[in-house]
């Protein structure tokens, strides 16, 4: 979160990619078994209380850490800001993080600590924002072997930095390897500190790659590229999908749920299935959205999570408001108003945390009906119009009127796109998904994966083979799939025609 210097707008740092796209992808049966101890996910609800705690009065800091426990949640992260801990070379000032470390401590929580913001004497360009990267990734790393030095005992995790995937966080610019070599030297100094500490990489934003940002699994891949694998115990995100649930946000193509899937893909491909992804910020202001709404989005992404068999803890961002009047969403995050009166959604995340965190009926029905050679699930189950789906390593699981049925990884990621389910089996290469007017996906390595529908798709014929492109628009106007051996057209007058090849 921002300090006080620096102001940061959350739904500037969010793109919901909402275009279908379909991607040609073949059977992967080469992906390392779902290590034993990922089996049964932990259940950890935790409060994400942002750097505004730093620099509240003492009774606010109590009044917030027994919220955080009275709203049955056992662990919080706070921000121990390098800037206000060392404002000059070597000379620290704890008092900020002592303070809320010690009512943390005192409401019986578990701390994680988030290593963020560069004193200007240590800052690219010497620049006086918070949000400047280190200068000398060394030195990073020595200020968190310090602090780990000092919280033994009291802090049990380090988040190092906070979304070094965007420019609002990571001035100027994103920079994988810049951030790998602060993990690398802050992972070798903590752990020297404090060995039983637990280091937490990433702090990833939801974003895409555009001016200023990076798309969290791009810069995932290149943190290992950089030399991350062995610095890390996990990896966190943050899962912002405003107006929708983690599990229903994952139909999209670059939503919070997909990026983490990829980027369990990349963790897994380095040797790191044993690690997990945690979401270290989730939220929604109820300024876009009334408060039974905010309450429901929270809730329900709070129980999706523990479906997901690599997810670590689940952190609710924030605690209270910081203007409950005010018209800007960052300042209405909060379960709790800001004169401490909580809304619905805090009292139901109690009642979810009392009851153990408990997985939703319909994930264990898709636990109990996924055939074993379908894999690890990816992400929670996701709600159709037709019916509910998941994704696993080796394609996705659907219930269905017709009962349960598998598609193939390339057929999936259409079927999901599109909002449809399977009809029935894939078989011959192809899959039929229902909807009206009859839509069919071709899948061979060959030629990729490519969706008919419609009229094309009644003149379709064996002979033609597979389709070689996706519908477009030829110079005439007219709509044209290309097959192997043909190709259909569309147009409103003739209807569809067949050209076969000679």
């Amino acid at each position: 979160m921002a300090s006080r210097t620096y102001h940061v707008n959350r739904r500037g740092f969010l793109v919901l990619a909402a275009a279908a796209v379909a991607a040609a992808c073949t059977r992967d049966r080469s992906a390392p078994p779902v290590p034993e101890e990922l089996q049964a996910p932990p259940r950890v609800l935790g409060y994400s209380t942002g750097s505004s705690i730093l620099w509240a009065d003492d009774a606010d800091v109590s009044r917030t850490m027994a919220a955080v426990r009275d709203g049955g949640a056992t662990s919080v992260r706070i921000d121990i800001s390098w800037r206000f801990a060392e404002p000059a070379r070597g000379q620290y000032d704890w008092r900020p993080s002592d303070r809320v470390v010690d009512a943390a401590r005192a409401a019986g929580l578990d701390v994680v600590a988030t290593l963020t913001t560069t004193p200007a004497w240590a800052a690219i360009g010497f620049s006086d924002l918070a949000a400047a990267a280190p200068r000398n990734p060394q030195e990073y790393g020595a200020f968190a072997g310090v602090v780990a030095d000092r919280y033994r005992g009291r802090v049990s995790t380090y988040e190092i930095w906070n979304e070094p995937n965007g420019r609002l966080f990571f001035w100027p610019n994103p920079d994988p390897a810049r951030y790998t070599a602060m993990l690398r030297s802050a992972f070798t100094a903590v752990t020297a500190s404090d060995p039983d500490a637990v280091v937490v990489a990433g702090a990833l934003g939801n974003t895409d790659t555009t001016d200023g940002r990076m798309d969290s699994n791009e810069f995932l891949v290149s943190m290992y590229d950089a030399g991350a694998a062995g610095s890390f115990h996990a990896l966190s995100y943050h899962a912002y999908d405003y107006g929708t649930t983690l599990a229903d946000a994952g139909l999209y193509p670059n939503s919070a749920v997909q990026q983490i899937i990829r980027m369990r893909q990349t963790m897994v491909a380095h040797g790191d299935a044993a690690a997990r992804i945690w979401i270290t910020e989730y939220g929604a202001p109820d300024t876009g959205v009334d408060a039974d709404t905010q309450a429901r989005l929270i809730v329900e992404s709070a129980q999706q999570w523990g479906e997901v068999p690599y997810g670590g803890p689940f952190y609710v961002y924030t605690v209270r408001d910081g203007d409950s009047l005010s018209p800007d969403p960052e300042a209405r995050f909060g379960v709790l108003d800001d004169a401490f009166v909580p809304k619905p959604v805090y009292g139901q995340l109690a009642a979810l945390a009392a009851a153990g965190l408990p997985q939703r009926d319909i994930a264990n029905r898709f636990d109990a009906a996924a055939p074993f050679d379908l894999g690890e699930p990816w992400g929670p189950v996701f709600a159709l119009p037709a019916g509910s789906g998941r994704q696993y390593t080796h394609g996705s699981l659907y219930s269905t009127s017709s009962g349960w049925l598998t598609s193939p990884p390339a057929v999936a990621d259409i079927a999901r796109t599109t909002g449809l389910v399977p009809a029935g089996p894939f078989h011959d290469g192809y899959q039929d998904l229902l909807a009206d007017g009859g839509f069919r996906v071709f899948s061979d390595p060959r030629f990729g994966t490519w969706a008919v529908v419609g009229a094309i798709l009644d003149q379709w014929r064996p002979e033609l083979g597979f389709p070689v492109t996706g519908e477009y628009e030829a110079p005439d106007g007219q709509r044209v799939v290309d097959f192997e051996s043909g190709r259909i057209l569309w147009n409103p007058t003739d209807g569809a025609v067949v050209v076969r090849d000679r």
